[in-house]
């Protein structure tokens, strides 16, 4: 049976990638235009239901192998028959894959190189050559006549191949390195992969391109992806896999085969693959075999950090993740297997991604300014608050009231102007300043140094939409979209080195909370974590940074936004003296 394109994927990707529904506003509209010109065949080669390509004859379509080709293909116009005779390199056999498994492809020089994410998203990838392409593999595939699309399995393997890298879970495809015996960690696809095979893309930005780690990074998810379903908030996809042979599919810990990896998470066996999880606080990703016992891991590949590897004192085969390590609701993890056995680490603790444990920022969790009972609120008015730096005045939610759903308290980024008894709100900024110590000379800091946060919808009824909420009290409705500039600079460089806007719009969830006989009534704030990589130099010496969370809501008519749990990941360590003395 083939994958088709519903309408509704092709109006998607032709005018809009989402509505105005709440979990719709977590897909992000990748960048970059449609070209009519990307993937035309002429008819014979354009696959179909009930079509049989003209080459094919009954050994053929007997093989094994023939019917994941037949769904996967984008051209019929490739001749199977050729794959021996084109090769130029000695092989004893053509290997096609028969396991699942998730695979790894970049394309493109820049977020918007032609073809365009949103070209790749609604046709596929298309080789070079689409019709009547060579079918040589090794050195073959980048030559300008090619009628194949390389992948990987190793998504570290693909940096160096293009800025955007695509996560793929097609059938099928040739096992380059056991056909030809090389170590390229390549699956091939004669005649191009479907778009219903593309689950999203890493979006990274040009300067990180070819050969870093991805820090400037965005996750777009592929509405023509044959499983799609839009995410709601308080969900995330973790897309797990490993080098070696991670079990796909099957989460049961039964294997002969010594190479396997099975992978655990928070101690429980997880398949390998796409699984859409609730947002968790913390996450244990680990590596294990079939008696549970911790395999040989090199490092782990992580979204926004890249290759993160253990100290001495960790143990390599797992790692502790906080949960707000997402790109648009997305945790991309691998696990990459080291080639030879490595010293027992099971009774160290695990390799430590979460730096509640490591770095917190100061005053993380908005407490330091004292706990605020069930559903108050305070205003801060400007000044130092808890290691924050609040610019023109600020309010300050209880965890109750601002529904965080933890211990933190939350921020609401929005200076009130008084005048008798009514009050006006402007937007407000917060800031904290941070000193990082070097790090050791064997570690690179851009690879490891990323921002966490949390931003809500602001509680108040009246910061919504009338026809959204209920409220029915003096004070107007303040309905305007509720933003947030998020802006990280460097002591002594012009040029901030991470800056990031985010769009909330309002909240479409009116609540009441029944307390005893008190009613509370509130907007849903609809938590969303966000991660934002920074790019911190290459030089080994001691950085002062300063953290900003600006509201860029228009004034008189939006709400501020609320920020809770804001954590820091880098392997600088923070000078805590620094920032006593900076404030």
């Amino acid at each position: 049976m083939r994958i088709k394109l519903s309408a509704f994927v092709v109006s998607a990707l032709t005018a809009t990638f989402f509505t105005s529904s709440a979990s719709a506003q977590l897909m992000k509209s990748p960048p970059g235009d449609l070209h009519a010109d990307y993937g035309k065949l002429r008819e014979a080669c354009i696959p179909a239901e009930n079509k049989t390509p003209a080459w094919a004859d009954g050994d053929i379509i007997s093989e094994p192998w023939y019917r994941d080709w037949l769904n996967s293909t984008v051209s019929f116009c490739v001749n199977l028959k050729n794959i021996e005779s084109d090769q130029t390199r000695p092989f004893e056999k053509i290997i096609w894959r028969e396991e699942p498994g998730l695979l790894f492809r970049a394309s493109g020089s820049t977020l918007t190189s032609y073809p365009s994410i949103p070209d790749i998203f609604l046709k596929g990838f298309f080789p070079w050559q689409p019709d009547g392409g060579n079918l040589a593999m090794v050195s073959g595939i980048s030559a300008q006549d090619s009628g194949i699309i390389s992948t990987s399995y190793n998504i570290m393997h693909t940096r160096f191949f293009g800025a955007n890298t695509y996560i793929l879970d097609a059938p099928g495809g040739i096992d380059v390195d056991n056909s030809f015996g090389v170590n390229e960690r390549e699956i091939a696809f004669p005649g191009g992969i479907q778009p219903g095979y593309i689950h999203g893309v890493i979006g990274s930005s040009s300067s990180d391109w070819p050969g870093r780690s991805w820090t400037d990074i965005d996750y777009y998810r592929n509405p023509g992806y044959r499983n799609f379903a839009p995410i709601a908030p308080g969900q995330v996809d973790l897309i797990l896999s490993a080098t070696g042979r991670a079990l796909f599919g099957r989460a049961a810990i039964s294997d002969d085969t010594a190479d396997n990896i099975h992978l655990l998470l928070d101690g429980k066996p997880i398949n390998a693959g796409i699984t859409r999880l609730p947002e968790k606080q913390t996450m244990t990703l680990a590596a294990v075999d079939a008696a549970q016992q911790y395999q040989p891991i090199s490092y782990w590949y992580i979204s926004g950090l890249g290759a993160v590897a253990a100290s001495k004192d960790e143990n390599p085969a797992c790692i502790k993740l906080p949960g707000g390590m997402s790109y648009s609701n997305t945790i991309i993890a691998q696990a990459v297997k080291f080639f030879k056995p490595l010293p027992d680490a099971s009774d160290k603790p695990c390799l430590l991604a979460n730096s509640s444990e490591l770095i917190p920022v100061k005053d993380r969790t908005f407490t330091d300014t004292g706990n605020i009972k069930d559903y108050s609120l305070r205003y801060l008015p400007e000044g130092l608050h808890g290691g924050w730096q609040v610019e023109g005045g600020a309010f300050i939610f209880s965890a109750q009231g601002a529904h965080t759903g933890s211990a933190s308290q939350a921020i609401e980024l929005s200076r009130a102007v008084y005048e008798g008894k009514n009050y006006y709100l402007y937007p407000g900024k917060i800031s904290q300043k941070v000193s990082f110590m070097k790090p050791d000379e064997n570690k690179s800091a851009h690879i490891k140094s990323v921002l966490l946060f949390r931003l809500g919808n602001n509680t108040q009824p009246w910061c919504a939409k009338p026809t959204d909420s209920q409220w029915q009290g003096s004070l107007p409705f303040l309905s305007g979209s509720q933003d947030v500039e998020v802006t990280v600079r460097l002591e002594g460089q012009e040029q901030p080195v991470a800056r990031q806007r985010y769009n909330l719009g309002t909240s479409a969830e009116f609540v009441i909370d029944h307390v005893g006989k008190r009613k509370h009534a509130r907007m849903n704030p609809q938590w969303r974590h966000h991660a934002l990589a920074l790019k911190l130099p290459d030089t080994h010496e001691d950085l002062h940074l300063t953290i900003e969370f600006a509201s860029e809501s228009k004034e008189l008519a939006a709400c501020g936004a609320l920020l809770s749990d804001v954590d820091l990941i880098s392997y600088y360590g923070i000078d805590r003296d620094w920032n006593a003395v900076s404030g």
